[in-house]
């Protein structure tokens, strides 16, 4: 399980293109509307692109260089989300089940979800549990395999043969 560092702070982790269509401008000013009352908590949104420069103005601007990071790219993404206490990428969610989902740009709605993850740590606790049990039930490699099987069965009108390696 994930624990809080040394200093007892928990980490909220984004992650993807540094483009306007990722919204992190959002996500920032929201978190640091809601830094105050989460005061336990920082934010480091991973990647780099196009809006690098004027995220960390925004980051700056709204006085929280100390809070809010953007440490670029990632050799290893797997290893910075497994060491953070909350995340979550869209595509692998299912809303209430393994974690919650938010109209993309309501900011309203961003700040309540955020408010309600980062304040509930039994929420947390379970949205982890279901989202880890999914993960492996929808991408395993079997899965994965019969759904490429399907795939090659829909276009080819035959079933692969051959055994995975």
């Amino acid at each position: 399980a994930c624990v809080p560092d040394a200093g007892g702070r928990r980490r909220l982790a984004a992650m993807g293109r540094l483009v306007p269509a990722k919204q992190f401008d959002v996500l920032i000013r929201v978190f640091a509307g809601l830094a105050e009352r989460h005061a336990g908590w920082d934010l480091a949104i991973w990647g780099e692109g196009p809006m690098r420069a004027q995220l960390q103005r925004q980051v700056e601007q709204a006085g929280m260089a100390d809070r809010i990071s953007l440490p670029g790219r990632s050799s290893d993404a797997r290893r910075e989300l497994a060491q953070s206490h909350a995340f979550g990428p869209r595509e692998m969610t299912r809303d209430g089940e393994d974690g919650l989902l938010v109209p993309l740009g309501d900011a309203a709605a961003l700040a309540a979800g955020l408010d309600r993850l980062l304040g509930d740590a039994g929420l947390r606790s379970r949205l982890a549990a279901a989202g880890a049990v999914s993960v492996r039930r929808r991408y395993s490699l079997e899965v994965v395999l019969a759904r490429w099987d399907e795939l090659f069965a829909s276009v080819c009108g035959t079933r692969f043969a051959g055994t995975a390696i």
